[in-house]
């Protein structure tokens, strides 16, 4: 029997390629300093990619700075929540560049930011993850046993999904503010449906029954104040993590959904560094496992890149996102009702 919420109109409900109440839904369309990382002076490679199903994806591959040797250094192919395009993850980008000292491989999901406006639902967001795969695996200039997939609120389960098909090319997950499935998020956001969600629910995200497989190391991060991810919801998804070699668990006390890298302060980049660490330490050794600190010279940008922008001599203001009062909206991750 059809459901009677079809799947289009569940997906809109999911998916949010524009940050309610702004303007911006293309990424070369934001405002600085989010359109781009060189208003942050980072390194950087335009990325076009196309996805096995013809859809065309665009992306950012970061650079690790100068001080070190960006092909010893860890790789994290980031996978964002399922609100705006990839430019308003720029002050967390620069902070995994610049504080962690890693790559950072980001693309925007099919439908969202300088990618195909396409239809977005769940199937093709995991053939755009094979395509972001294809793309890492295929970079000799980084190390390939360095590569972290880091996955935030909706961007966690893409994660988790990734790792089940790709995880011969994964040393370690970084799971933030994710959930067990859309079910559980059904059942905590809208409870009246839940004796009814599995005749109208299509969405299935359900990386707690794809996580008991992984045997890679996982961090785990969540704020105590999450009110859309409880904190519950989150161990339970830690405690079907059992076949992972190492995983720990990082509760930011006053974090909420969106904010723990930011109410952490230094902890965050610490405990990552810690994790990133002792991952590479067990199963490369001490030595490779290391980054190699000495300046390098420019290398020419690969055929599927373009040549990276100057950085512009303007400073980079102070990040904000103005929002218009008296906007209530389905905001960031995943069914959040805001009201700022």
């Amino acid at each position: 029997m059809p459901a009677p919420y079809p799947t289009p109109f569940q997906n809109k409900l999911l998916y949010h390629p524009q940050l309610p109440g702004l303007p911006f839904k293309r990424t070369s369309e934001n405002p600085r300093p989010y359109d781009s990382p060189a208003s942050w002076k980072i390194e950087y490679e335009e990325v076009r990619l196309r996805t096995a199903d013809g859809v065309g994806l665009h992306g950012w591959f970061l650079k690790a700075p100068r001080r070190v040797d960006y092909g010893t250094a860890p790789t994290i192919v980031f996978f964002h929540a399922n609100a705006g395009n990839i430019g308003f993850r720029l002050p967390n980008l620069d902070a995994l560049v610049n504080k962690l000292e890693a790559n950072v491989f980001i693309f925007d999901y099919r439908g969202y930011g300088d990618s195909d406006e396409v239809a977005i639902e769940e199937e093709g967001l995991k053939l755009d993850a094979d395509a972001a795969m294809a793309y890492v695996a295929g970079r000799a200039d980084i190390d390939r046993r360095k590569v972290f997939l880091f996955g935030r609120s909706l961007g966690g389960a893409v994660a988790i999904h990734t790792a089940t098909k790709h995880g011969h090319l994964v040393a370690g997950l970084i799971l933030e503010s994710t959930f067990t499935s859309i079910s559980d998020i059904v059942d905590h956001v809208f409870p009246v449906l839940s004796h009814i969600k599995w005749l109208v629910l299509n969405i299935k995200w359900a990386s707690v029954d794809a996580i008991p497989h992984l045997p890679h190391p996982m961090l785990f991060i969540g704020g105590a104040r999450d009110a859309l991810v409880p904190l519950p919801m989150l161990k339970r998804l830690v405690a079907a993590a059992t076949s992972s070699v190492d995983k720990e668990l990082m509760v930011v006390e006053d974090g909420d959904h969106n904010d723990t890298f930011q109410k952490a302060g230094d902890a965050y980049i610490v405990r990552l560094r810690g994790f990133i660490s002792r991952t590479l330490r067990r199963t490369l050794g001490d030595a490779a496992a290391a980054t190699t600190s000495r300046p390098r010279s420019r290398s020419p940008p690969r055929a599927t890149t373009a040549a990276t922008p100057e950085p512009s001599p303007t400073p980079t203001p102070t990040p904000t996102v103005p929002v218009p009062p008296g906007t209530a909206s389905l905001d960031l991750d995943t069914f959040e009702m805001t009201a700022t």
